[in-house]
C-alpha cells in the first residue's frame, strides 16, 4: 500500500511511506506528516504511539489484492496509477551540432532516425543503420530515434552538445509527418538521406560499405527478433546487415553474390546468393554454435523481448547498441508475453529460463546480462517478501544473476536493466552508455558529486572524496544537500546524485518530480526512499525520467528499504570507487554477495527481502569511474597470501555528524555521528535510543577451492584504550577435541558452580567430560554426544560440538549451555574473537565447482552520541583450510578485454584510447 494517493478534491500528491519506525501520511503540500502503525490483521494504519492524532486509515484493494486507494475520514484517496501521457508533436525537431572540442573519441559519425508509435517498416531500417554506424566508429554505435513525441528533444540536443560528433547522417522518408532540422557547425557536418524504403537503405548501406564486405548478413522482416539477433551478429562479424521483404531486394545489389551470406531465420533456409556460400543459421541456438564453431567468445548478452515492438517504447530496437559495443549477442525472446510475473514458476519466467539455458549450454555462463526492457518485456519476479506483513512484496532481477535462475543462490552474473519511458528515450540512454567514455574524457563533471534529499549521504560522501572526488558548483555545503528548487529547470553537472528522503516511485522527496525538466550529466543515481525503483507503478516513473535525461544508472528499492539496505547502497559504491575500475554490473554483484555475507553468516532481519528489494538501472558493463585512484591508506582492503586472507584496517577513521534534519525526523536530541571508512558498509538498524544505530563491518565475498571447509583466524591485531593487541592462535598444535571448557553463560571468574568448569580427555571407547565437582560421564567417539551414564541423558539433554573450519571443537552445546574451549588461544584470542569475529562464514556453490567465501568482521567499537573510537580492528589474517590453493589466482580480476570479450569493445578500446 505504500506509494502515491491522489486527495479526491485538491488534488495534492499524498505519500504513504515508512522506515525502521513505522509509516507516515505526508502531505508536502499542506505540510502534514502523520505517523501510524500497521494493524496487520485488519490491514489498516493507526496511530502510532505519541502521534498526538486518533486517525485510522483503511484501503480498499482490486480483485487480485492489490490497493487501489487509501481511505480517511470518509474520502477516498485513489492510488496514483501512471499512464504514457501522450503528446503530439506540433512542428519538426530542431537542433544545431556544436563544434567538436573533445580530445577523446576519434571521428565519431552519428545517425539519426525516425520511428513511428506503431510497427513499421522504419524498425527494420533503424536495425541495418545500427550495424554499419558501429562500423563506421569502430564498434561503437552512436544512433539517435527521433519519435512522435516532443517530450525529450531537448535531451536530443543535450547528448549532441556532450558527444560533439563530427558527421550527422538524418534518415528521412517522404511519408513522415514533421520535417525536423539539424544544423551543422563549421566543425561538424550534416548529411540527409532519403530511405522511403527497405531496398533504399540496403543500397545506402551497400554504397558505404563498398569495397570492405567481406561478409554479409541477411535476414527478413519475417522475423522481427531475428533481425534484433542478426544486428548484433553482423556486428560481431564485422559485415553489414541488409534486411529484405524478398529476396531480390537484395540480389540486385552492386557485388551481392561476390562474397559470403550468413542468413538468419527459417524463411531464409532456402536463401540463394549467385556462387556465394550461404550459412544458414535458423535460431539463437545455432547462432551460438556458429559463433563457438568460429572461436568468437561471447560474454556479453542482451537480453529483450520482440514483443515490446507492438508498445510504445521500442525499446528492444535498442539491445543491439549494446551488443554491439561490447562484443555481445542479443537474445531475442520467444513466446513471452508482456505481462507481470507473479513467481519464479510464472509462464513467462519458466521460458525465460529454457531460452537462456539452451543458449548458456552452447557458449556458457556470459559474464554480462543486460536486460533490455520494461520488468513486464524482459520480466522481473514479484517475490514474496514483504514487511512487517505489509503485502508490498518486493520485485527483483535477483534471478538473472544466478547460474541456476532462482532467488538464493551467490550472484554469478553481472546483471544491470536498461529500460526509459520512451523510443527517444531509449535510443539516448543506449548511445550515451555506450559512448559514455568519450563524454566524460571531455566532462568537468566527471570528478563531481551531489547529496540530495533533506538528509544526505554522509556514509557515501567521504567514501567519495577518498577517491578524489568533490561537491558540484551547485551544492556549497556538504550539509545542504540540494532540494527540490535545485532540480527544477536545471542541469545537475555531476558524476553522482546521492539522494535520501522519503519517496515514492513518483516523486523523489526534496528532489524532483516524475515530470520534472531537470537534466542530468551522464551520471550514477542513488535513492534510499521508498518506490525509487518502482518502475512497475507507472510511466513514466522518477526513475526513468533519470535515464532518459542524462544518466546513466539509477539504483534504489522497488519498495520500501529499511535501515539495513545501507549496507548495499554503500557497498555498492565501494565495489565502484576502490581503484579496480569495475563495472556497474559488477558492482550490483558485489553488493549483493557482500550483503548476503551479512545474510547467511550473520542472519541479520530483513536480510532477504532487502536482496530482494533492488533494481539497478543502467548496462552492466559500463565502467562509471574507470580512472579512479583512491588512497588505499585510507581504505580497509585485503589481500592474499596463498592460503591466507590477510584484512587491513584504515590509518584513521571519520566520524562524520549525521544531518540535524536526519535527527528531526527521528525526534532526536543532541548529535549523532556514523564512522567511514571506504571499503566498510555499515549494517544499520532502528535502536531503542530512537535512531539508527551503524556498525561498520568488512564483508569477504572471495572465490576459495571447491575442497575448502572455511576459515580460521590466525592472528589478530586491534587497538583498545588506545593501545594495540597482537594476538596468535596456537590452535594448530591443539587437539581436536580434548581440552578445557568453560560455561561462558556464567561470569564467575572461576569461584562459582564447579560443573561449569570441564576438562574432556580421550578414552579407549571415545572421550570423557569431566567436570571440576568431580563428576564425569563419557562422550561419543564419532558425535561426542552423552550417554546413558550422563545424569542429564533421562531427561532427553544433548551434547552438540560447535567446530571451526579445521575441525577443532570451539565450544559444546551441552543442554542448550555453551561450553567454550578455554584451552585454545587462550583468552587474549577469545576475547578478540568475541570482539571482531565469533567465526561467523558461509560457503555457497559456485557453477564453476568452486565455493565463494562469505564472511563478515565488524570493524570498530565506538560512542555514536560523541563520535569517540573505543576499539578498532588494525589488521587479521585468516587462513582458508583447503588442499592446493592460490587465492590470488582464484580471485584474479579480469581485465578490461577479458569484461568485454569481443571485438566491439577491443576495437573501442583501440581507437578511443579507453
Amino acid at each position: 500500500m505504500l506509494g502515491s494517493y491522489l486527495h479526491p478534491e485538491t488534488q495534492e500528491e499524498i505519500l504513504i511511506s515508512a522506515d525502521s519506525r513505522g509509516y507516515h501520511w505526508i502531505n508536502a503540500a499542506a505540510e502534514e506528516r502523520l505517523s501510524f502503525e500497521l494493524n496487520v490483521e485488519e490491514f489498516k494504519l493507526t496511530p502510532a504511539e505519541g502521534s498526538g492524532h486518533d486517525i485510522e486509515i483503511t484501503f480498499e484493494t482490486d480483485d487480485e489484492d492489490v490497493v487501489i486507494a487509501a481511505v480517511r475520514e470518509g474520502l477516498s484517496y485513489a492510488r496514483l496509477i501512471g499512464v504514457m501521457e501522450t503528446k503530439v508533436r506540433e512542428q519538426g525537431v530542431h537542433l544545431a551540432l556544436p563544434e567538436v572540442e573533445r580530445k577523446a573519441g576519434g571521428n565519431i559519425h552519428a545517425f539519426i532516425c525516425n520511428v513511428e508509435e506503431q510497427e513499421d517498416w522504419r524498425d527494420f531500417s533503424v536495425l541495418a543503420a545500427v550495424a554499419t554506424n558501429a562500423h563506421l566508429n569502430s564498434g561503437i554505435p552512436a544512433v539517435i530515434v527521433d519519435d512522435t513525441s516532443p517530450a525529450d528533444d531537448d535531451a536530443i540536443q543535450n547528448l549532441l552538445d556532450r558527444l560533439q560528433p563530427n558527421q550527422v547522417t538524418i534518415f528521412r522518408s517522404e511519408d513522415e509527418k514533421l520535417q525536423g532540422q539539424v544544423k551543422g557547425s563549421e566543425s561538424a557536418g550534416v548529411t540527409e538521406r532519403t530511405c522511403n524504403s527497405l531496398k533504399e537503405m540496403n543500397e545506402f548501406i551497400a554504397t558505404t560499405w563498398a569495397g570492405e564486405i567481406k561478409l554479409a548478413v541477411v535476414v527478413s522482416t519475417a522475423d522481427y527478433g531475428n533481425a534484433l539477433l542478426a544486428t548484433s551478429l553482423a556486428c560481431l562479424l564485422q559485415a553489414p546487415l541488409f534486411v529484405t521483404e524478398n529476396a531480390g531486394d537484395v540480389s540486385e545489389l552492386t557485388d551481392f553474390g561476390s562474397y559470403p551470406v550468413v542468413t538468419l531465420g527459417e524463411d531464409l533456409a532456402d536463401f540463394k546468393a549467385g556462387d556465394a556460400k550461404v550459412v544458414s543459421i535458423p535460431d539463437i541456438v545455432k547462432a551460438a554454435a556458429y559463433l563457438k564453431d568460429e572461436g568468437i567468445a561471447v560474454n556479453y548478452i542482451a537480453l529483450t523481448n520482440p514483443l515490446d515492438r507492438k508498445t510504445k517504447l521500442k525499446l528492444s530496437l535498442t539491445a543491439p547498441i549494446y551488443a554491439c559495443a561490447h562484443g555481445g549477442l542479443v537474445l531475442p525472446l520467444k513466446d513471452v508475453a508482456l505481462e507481470k510475473a507473479k513467481a519464479l514458476d510464472a509462464a513467462p519466467l519458466t521460458k525465460v529460463k529454457e531460452q537462456l539455458k539452451g543458449v548458456y549450454e552452447v557458449l556458457g555462463q556470459p559474464r554480462f546480462l543486460n536486460l533490455v526492457g520494461s520488468t513486464e518485456s524482459v520480466p522481473a519476479c514479484k517475490t514474496t517478501e514483504d514487511v512487517n506483513n505489509c503485502k508490498d512484496y518486493a520485485l527483483t532481477d535477483y534471478h538473472y544473476a544466478t547460474a541456476k535462475f532462482n532467488l538464493d543462490d551467490a550472484h554469478e552474473i553481472a546483471v544491470g536493466r536498461c529500460y526509459t519511458d520512451s523510443a527517444t528515450a531509449g535510443f539516448l540512454l543506449a548511445t550515451r552508455s555506450v559512448n559514455y567514455a568519450v563524454l566524460r574524457a571531455a566532462g568537468e563533471w566527471k570528478d563531481k558529486i551531489v547529496d540530495a534529499g533533506l538528509w544526505g549521504w554522509p556514509e557515501l560522501r567521504k567514501i567519495f572524496m577518498n577517491a578524489g572526488f568533490s561537491l558540484a558548483e551547485l551544492q556549497k555545503d556538504e550539509m545542504k544537500p540540494l532540494h527540490q528548487v535545485d532540480f527544477e529547470n536545471n542541469k545537475i553537472e555531476a558524476t553522482a546524485v546521492l539522494h535520501k528522503d522519503h519517496s515514492g516511485w513518483a516523486g523523489l522527496g526534496q528532489c524532483m518530480r516524475r515530470h520534472s525538466d531537470v537534466m542530468f550529466a551522464p551520471c550514477v543515481m542513488l535513492s534510499l526512499g521508498c518506490h525509487a525503483a518502482g518502475i512497475d507503478e507507472g510511466i513514466p516513473s522518477c526513475a526513468s525520467r533519470v535515464m532518459a535525461r542524462g544518466g546513466v544508472c539509477f539504483t534504489g528499492a522497488a519498495r520500501c528499504p529499511t535501515a539495513i539496505a545501507t549496507l548495499w547502497s554503500v557497498a555498492f559504491f565501494n565495489e565502484l570507487l576502490d581503484g579496480h575500475g569495475r563495472s556497474l554490473g559488477e558492482a550490483n554483484l558485489g553488493a549483493h554477495n557482500k550483503f548476503l555475507a551479512h545474510h547467511r553468516a550473520l542472519k541479520v532481519g530483513l536480510g532477504k527481502y532487502t536482496l530482494m528489494n533492488r533494481f539497478t538501472l543502467g548496462d552492466p558493463a559500463l565502467r562509471p569511474y574507470p580512472s579512479c585512484q583512491p588512497d588505499v591508506a585510507q581504505m580497509a582492503r585485503h589481500s592474499f597470501d596463498k592460503a591466507n586472507i590477510t584484512v587491513t584496517g584504515p590509518e584513521k577513521w571519520s566520524m562524520v555528524e549525521v544531518h540535524p534534519d536526519q535527527l528531526k525526523e527521528w525526534k532526536f536530541e543532541g548529535s549523532l555521528f556514523v564512522p567511514v571508512c571506504p571499503g566498510c558498509a555499515p549494517e544499520a538498524h532502528w535502536c531503542g535510543g530512537g535512531y539508527d544505530a551503524q556498525t561498520p563491518y568488512y564483508q569477504l565475498a572471495v572465490k576459495v577451492p571447491s575442497n575448502a571447509k572455511g576459515v580460521v583466524m590466525t592472528e589478530v591485531t586491534y587497538n583498545k584504550d588506545s593501545k594495540d593487541i597482537t594476538v596468535e592462535d596456537s590452535a594448530s598444535s591443539a587437539d581436536p577435541v580434548c581440552g578445557e571448557y568453560e560455561c561462558s553463560q556464567y561470569v564467575d571468574n572461576g569461584n562459582g558452580n564447579d560443573w561449569h568448569y570441564v576438562t574432556v580427555t580421550q578414552e579407549e571407547k571415545g572421550y570423557k567430560w569431566s567436570n571440576r565437582a568431580g563428576v564425569s560421564w563419557m562422550l561419543d567417539a564419532e558425535t561426542l554426544d552423552i550417554g546413558e551414564d550422563c545424569p542429564y541423558h533421562s531427561q532427553g539433554r544433548h551434547n552438540e560440538p560447535q567446530r571451526n573450519a579445521a575441525g577443532l571443537v570451539t565450544s559444546m552445546v551441552f543442554g542448550g549451555e555453551a561450553y567454550n574451549r578455554v584451552d585454545v588461544g587462550g583468552p587474549e584470542m577469545a576475547e578478540a574473537k568475541k570482539l571482531w569475529w565469533r567465526e561467523a562464514q558461509h560457503m555457497e556453490e559456485l557453477s564453476d565447482g568452486s565455493k565463494l567465501l562469505l564472511l563478515p568482521l565488524k570493524m570498530i567499537q565506538y560512542d555514536q552520541k560523541e563520535g569517540k573510537l573505543q576499539s578498532f580492528l588494525k589488521s587479521c589474517t585468516l587462513k582458508v583450510i583447503a588442499d592446493d590453493v592460490d587465492l590470488a589466482e582464484l580471485n584474479k580480476i579480469a581485465g578490461v578485454a577479458e569484461r568485454g570479450g569481443g571485438r566491439g569493445i577491443a576495437l573501442a578500446m583501440q581507437n578511443r584510447g579507453e
